[in-house]
């Protein structure tokens, strides 16, 4: 994973500024999953804007709940990584801190 990018997801995760949630990138109530995190990481660094897919989530490249290929080139974090978090943040719903120390450990 690039380490620049590692870093600011770390930093984003831990800011406060994010309230977690499950199943979706990012629901209509403002709520990520970590990857959702990542996703406006990247949206902030260049400029892109997120999409409102219906009701009740958005869209990021064409992605609601997993990385587009896009951010996951960007990033270099692979399917296994992902799945890996998902699995913390839905099943396990480890805190955004407590993932965000996974990430700076593991990745």
């Amino acid at each position: 994973m690039d380490a620049l990018i590692k870093n600011k997801w770390i930093e984003a995760l831990k800011s406060g500024e994010y309230k977690q949630g499950t199943g979706r990138l990012r629901k209509t109530d403002n709520r990520y999953c970590c990857l959702g995190v990542l996703c406006d990481v990247y949206a902030k660094t260049l400029n892109k804007e997120w999409r409102k897919a219906n009701d009740f989530y958005f869209s990021f490249d064409g992605s609601y709940s997993s990385l587009s290929p896009t951010v996951e080139k960007w990033a270099g974090i692979n399917v296994v990584k992902q799945s890996e978090l998902i699995h913390l943040n839905d099943d396990e719903r480890l805190t955004f801190d407590q993932i965000a120390d996974h990430i700076e450990e593991k990745f």
